[in-house]
């Protein structure tokens, strides 16, 4: 296969000093499977060396909203292994939701929640 792919190589350097600009009010989003899912990235740009949006869903993040129907009809138990089979990646999640069981409340907290000890529900 690396003959093949070396045989349409185009010629040239493979490193280059040239970046390019950044062209304003551009945007790209591409999708990609991971081994977790789907690992989606989006970006918009604002014409500077920073872009303007940032958009990065990881896997984890969409399987994690599978979890709540996952657990029906079994044990509490079961929960650890049923959670374990999506593999998830609590680094990825960058924020959680804390439900109040007993008025149902809920409180979104965040990584930089945690990071700060601000868990206050």
């Amino acid at each position: 296969m690396i003959k093949q792919i070396l045989k349409v190589l185009p010629e040239g350097p493979i490193m280059t000093e040239e970046i390019p600009e950044p062209v304003k009010g551009k945007e790209a989003f591409d999708r990609v499977e991971a081994p977790r899912g789907e690992l989606f990235y989006y970006m918009r740009s604002n014409g500077t060396n920073m872009p303007e949006r940032v958009r990065i869903r990881t896997p984890s993040v969409a399987n994690n909203h599978s979890v709540p129907v996952m657990l029906l009809g079994y044990t509490v138990a079961d929960a650890p292994l049923i959670f374990a089979s999506i593999d998830p990646c609590i680094a990825c999640t960058d924020r959680v939701e804390v439900v109040n069981v007993k008025d149902g409340s809920v409180k979104v907290v965040t990584m930089e929640d945690l990071a700060r000890r601000r868990m206050v529900l």
